[in-house]
C-alpha cells in the first residue's frame, strides 16, 4: 500500500467506535512527517518495531501491520513519535518477561495505540520493570491499548504503566487487567516528580494497587501533585487508589468497587478533591477498611456528591485525619456485616489524637444523605479519641441539616 492509502486506513481504523477507540486527531501528521511501516508485503517494510523506530525522524508514525504479529521484542522510544498499532487485539507487543514491553525515554510529545502489550520483566528491586515505562518524558499519550504484565512470581513489585519523573502525560481509555489477583503489582503507578498527569476512562484490575503514587515524600521536587484520575471503572484490586503524602488531586466520576481492603487509601495527602465517584462493596469487614480511608494527617480533603455504598466495615474512616469537609454524599448502607445502621464502625468513623482535640481540628460534615438516619437537625458520626495510642474515648462529629432522601448522582 502506499502512503495515502494507509492514512486512510488509520483515519477509518481510529473511527470505529470500540471501547479503546483512538481519535483521528491524535496521528494528525505534519507535512514534513514520514509513516515507516513494519510487517505487512510492502516493500520497504520494516520486520521488527524497533527497526522501525530507529530509523524514524521526530514526528514520524511508526505503523505496524499484524499479520507479523506477535513482536517478540522489547521497544524503546527515544525520540518523538507515533507508534500506532493495526488492531489492538491482534497487534502484540511480547516482551517475554525479558525487558520492560514498551520503554519510552527523554522522548516528549509520544503516542502509542492500538496494541495489546504485555510479559514485561520482573526482578527483586521494586519496581524496576514495567509493561509501559514512561521516563524524564513529558506530554505522552498512552491511549487504546491492552496491558498485561502476566505472569510473575509474588516476590517483586511489577507496573503496568509507570510514570516517573513525566509532566502532562494522558493515560487514556486502556484496558489494564491480569488474569487473577497479582500480588505486589500496580496498575498504573506515579513515581517522584510525576505531576499535572491525567488518568482516565481506563478499567484497571487485578493489581496490590489499581492506581498508586510510589513515595511518601516532603521533598515538592519529589512529590507528584494535580495528577487528574476521572472516569475509570477500578475494580477487584486490594486497594483501588493509593495517594501517599501528595497534594491537589482530583479523582472524579470513577467507579471504584469490589477492591478487597479498601476502594482508596490517603495518607499524608493534602488538598484533594474526591467527588462524583460511586465507590462499594470495598472491604471484607476488618478494621480500616472500606470504602475511603484517610490516614496519618490527611487533612483539608473535600470528598462531596458521592455515592458511598455498600462497604464493610465502613463508608468513610478517618484516622488522625482532621479539618476535611464531606458534603452531599449519599451514604448507604455501609455496615458489612454487623447489618445495624448505628453500628460502631457502620457509614462513618474517625479517631484522633488528643492534641488533635484540644486545637480543635475536626471534620465538617454537611447535608450528607445516611441510610437508616431520619433526617432530623443533625447525624451524630462516633468516633474516639486516641491518648498516646494506650486509651480511647468515644467523641461525636455532626452532620449539620443531613438530606433527607438520597441524592441523585
Amino acid at each position: 500500500m502506499n502512503k495515502f492509502l494507509i492514512s486512510i486506513l488509520i483515519g477509518l481504523m481510529l473511527l470505529i467506535p470500540t471501547v479503546v477507540s483512538t481519535s483521528v486527531n491524535d496521528i494528525i501528521q505534519s507535512k514534513n512527517s514520514d509513516i515507516l511501516y513494519v510487517g505487512g508485503s510492502g516493500p520497504g517494510n520494516y520486520t521488527s518495531i524497533q527497526e522501525a523506530i530507529n530509523n524514524a525522524n521526530d514526528g514520524d508514525t511508526v505503523f505496524v501491520f499484524d499479520d507479523s504479529s506477535p513482536y517478540f521484542e522489547s521497544v524503546t522510544i527515544d525520540r518523538s513519535i507515533h507508534l500506532i498499532g493495526e488492531d489492538v487485539d491482534t497487534t502484540i507487543i511480547d516482551a517475554q518477561h525479558e525487558d520492560d514491553a514498551v520503554e519510552i525515554s527523554n522522548a516528549d510529545n509520544c503516542f502509542v495505540s492500538g496494541f495489546t502489550i504485555k510479559n514485561c520483566h520482573w526482578s527483586g528491586t521494586e519496581y524496576s520493570h514495567a509493561v509501559v515505562s514512561i521516563f524524564r518524558s513529558d506530554y505522552v499519550i498512552i491511549k487504546g491499548n491492552i496491558l498485561t504484565i502476566g505472569d510473575t512470581p509474588a516476590i517483586d513489585w511489577t507496573c503496568a504503566i509507570e510514570l516517573d519523573n513525566c509532566t502532562y502525560c494522558t493515560i487514556q481509555n486502556n484496558f489494564i487487567f491480569e488474569d487473577d489477583y497479582k500480588r505486589r503489582t500496580v496498575g498504573v503507578s506515579l513515581h517522584e516528580g510525576s505531576s499535572h498527569n491525567t488518568i482516565s476512562g481506563n478499567s484497571i484490575s487485578n493489581y496490590t494497587n489499581g492506581v498508586k503514587t510510589f513515595v511518601l515524600s516532603h521533598n515538592l521536587l519529589d512529590s507528584n501533585n494535580y495528577n487528574i484520575i476521572s472516569g475509570n471503572h477500578i475494580h477487584h484490586n486490594l486497594i483501588g487508589i493509593t495517594i501517599l503524602g501528595d497534594t491537589y488531586y482530583e479523582i472524579l466520576n470513577n467507579r471504584i468497587e469490589y477492591n478487597e481492603d479498601s476502594g482508596m487509601y490517603n495518607c499524608e495527602a493534602h488538598h484533594t478533591t474526591i467527588s462524583d465517584n460511586i465507590i462499594s462493596y470495598n472491604g471484607v469487614g476488618n478494621e480500616a477498611e472500606g470504602g475511603i480511608i484517610l490516614s496519618f494527617f490527611t487533612n483539608d480533603n473535600n470528598i462531596s456528591d458521592n455515592v458511598i455504598s455498600y462497604n464493610n466495615p465502613t463508608g468513610v474512616y478517618m484516622l488522625t485525619a482532621v479539618d476535611n469537609v464531606v458534603t452531599r454524599n449519599n451514604f448507604i448502607d455501609n455496615w458489612g456485616d454487623n447489618n445495624e445502621p448505628e453500628s460502631w464502625w457502620g457509614n462513618a468513623f474517625f479517631s484522633y489524637t488528643e492534641f488533635q482535640w484540644r486545637f480543635l481540628r475536626l471534620n465538617y460534615w454537611r447535608r450528607n444523605y445516611w441510610s437508616g438516619h431520619s433526617g432530623i437537625l443533625l447525624k451524630a458520626i462516633r468516633g474516639e479519641m486516641e491518648i498516646y495510642g494506650l486509651f480511647y474515648f468515644p467523641r461525636l462529629e455532626f452532620d449539620w441539616f443531613p438530606a433527607k432522601e438520597p441524592y441523585d448522582i
